[in-house]
């Protein structure tokens, strides 16, 4: 029983690797936005608007004007974008978005701060300041929490759920102060939150591995994610996750239902529901 349930987990794992390397395969671009010229940066957006179409499209059938949004292509999503209120800005925060780089969460979080009123920039900045703090003072401190063989990929892993969630943290607070009037640039949004969703439901799945393979076959999820360690700084940093996930979820309808329908893609909608709610929040 043991040997076909770690096959059939295998398969999952194939399964997200193909789902990473074919729907989020931008996110393995780790040029700084900084450095991107405008043609790049309307080619890069344009592919992330055309892997995460089908996924974020029903959430704007509503508002969208009688226009079919699976019609069209993400060039023309992003062009017609630039034609609203900081269109360009708001398309280089949400190319920032869909890197899978950490080093970039600085850039990330001023990007996010020009584009929201100046009293809530004080939330990017204390959950950045969270997360450089973890990363430099605590990260490098985990060393019980699985054999020494997986320590190292084990910290990877944590360094990413944490990095991640900053980074969707960051823009639900942006999509929610983003204009009324914005429909373009609110798709292109959404559809670069769905590539972040991806890569951290990746992350979870990468965690659920230490689980399989290394917590008690008796147990459920949510009791070893309690459990994982009796390293505070592993309890932290999935509590930290798990509430920067939930603030985010609360900050917009559109929000919430593209990370759903993303977690639901990637088979760990069941992980994350027990991981929110040990923090007070349900999905």
């Amino acid at each position: 029983m043991r040997k076909k349930l770690n096959s059939m987990f295998k398969m999952v794992i194939v399964s997200v690797l193909i789902l990473v390397l074919s729907g989020c395969s931008f996110a393995l671009d780790r040029s700084l936005t900084k450095k991107i010229s405008d043609e790049k940066l309307i080619t890069s957006v344009s592919k992330i608007v055309d892997e995460q179409l089908d996924i974020v499209s029903p959430y704007f059938d509503e508002n969208s004007k009688g226009i079919d949004i699976t019609q069209i292509t993400g060039e023309q999503v992003v062009l017609s974008a630039l034609d609203e209120e900081n269109g360009k800005d708001y398309l280089r925060f949400n190319y920032s978005i869909a890197i899978d780089n950490d080093d970039n969460l600085d850039e990330l979080a001023s990007l996010a701060k020009d584009l929201i009123p100046k009293e809530e920039a004080y939330r990017i900045d204390d959950k950045l300041f969270e997360t450089r703090d973890f990363i430099q003072k605590d990260l490098s401190r985990i060393s019980k929490s699985v054999p020494p063989s997986q320590q190292i990929a084990f910290q990877k892993d944590l360094r990413k759920l944490v990095t991640r969630s900053f980074v969707l943290f960051a823009a639900g607070i942006v999509y929610m102060f983003m204009p009324k009037t914005m429909f373009w640039g609110k798709v292109s949004a959404a559809s670069a939150i769905s590539v972040a969703t991806g890569v951290l439901s990746c992350t979870v799945m990468s965690l659920y591995q230490y689980y399989k393979y290394g917590g008690e076959s008796q147990q459920a999820f949510s009791q070893w994610v309690s459990e994982i360690s009796t390293e505070p700084q592993v309890s932290y940093a999935l509590a930290y996750s798990m509430i920067a996930v939930g603030l985010t979820m609360k900050r917009s309808p559109i929000v919430t239902g593209i990370m759903i329908c993303v977690f639901s893609l990637y088979q760990v909608i069941d992980m994350v529901k027990p991981m929110l709610k040990k923090y007070n929040f349900a999905i």
